[in-house]
């Protein structure tokens, strides 16, 4: 029933204590919401920060979760080599002593795939992706295969053109870093590669077709889960410092 027909308001019949009390009533549960809100808002503020906390140790993880390796191998030792782990894992000898791994966990490149390589050699020579490796094996989440002879070849003269750069120009990286660009425009990368990254990964693979040249054997390119880096560290600091002080003095 509307307040027109009849009907009694309560507001205007309820006496001046109800209306003080229902005054009051209104202003704490203004303030309660208020404070509710102050602490959801804290709340909401520690949950987001977990949140993104999560999201980039989750992205930092998957970005060293997987990794390619470009490295100069004999075929023999190559057909020796665990696709399904790499060529970065610990070897042991007959008699179980340890022995150098095919290459070093420094040499992968992290969140580099097949892809990326291949894309490269078609801005060096401006032919199919598909012409860049050869005999690729893929064993559990490993890839294995070979550079073709033209791919080493052009990494070569890319190594090659770049010392003389530098010794002309003295320009270091110059030739990479072109290459580069080129590169990164022609790939789909993370949004936290950069061009220098990549002028880094030519420099170290051309290094390695170079070598591979010289020594006369093949240049492996493999893609798979990455073995974690370790790194010693040795020096001194204050705090070690005053602990040997202290000690000397007893």
């Amino acid at each position: 029933m509307l307040p027109g027909d009849g009907a009694s308001d309560p507001s205007r019949d309820a006496s001046p204590k109800a209306k003080l009390r229902t005054c009051q009533q209104a202003t704490e549960t203004r303030w309660f919401s208020f404070l509710c809100r102050h602490e959801s808002w804290s709340g909401r503020r520690a949950r987001l920060a977990s949140v993104v906390q999560w999201l980039q140790d989750r992205q930092t993880r998957r970005f060293l979760s997987r990794a390619l390796v470009v490295f100069s191998c004999s075929r023999e030792n190559a057909a020796t080599i665990d696709v399904a782990r790499g060529p970065c894992q610990p070897r042991f000898g007959p008699r179980g002593g340890r022995i150098r791994s095919f290459a070093l966990p420094s040499s992968q490149s992290y969140s580099t795939t097949f892809s990326h390589l291949t894309s490269l050699y078609s801005i060096l020579t401006d032919q199919d992706a598909k012409l860049a490796v050869r005999e690729v094996r893929k064993v559990g989440p490993g890839t294995i295969g070979s550079l073709t002879d033209d791919f080493v070849e052009v990494l070569t003269a890319v190594r090659l053109a770049s010392l003389v750069s530098l010794e002309q120009e003295d320009q270091p990286f110059r030739l990479e870093n072109e290459i580069g660009e080129r590169w990164m425009k022609a790939a789909r990368w993370g949004r936290s590669m950069r061009v220098g990254g990549l002028a880094m990964k030519i420099f170290k693979w051309s290094v390695e077709c170079e070598t591979a040249t010289e020594k006369n054997v093949q240049v492996i390119c493999w893609e798979g889960p990455a073995v974690p880096e370790y790194v010693i560290a040795h020096g001194t600091s204050m705090e070690s410092y005053e602990t040997y002080r202290k000690a000397g003095r007893r």
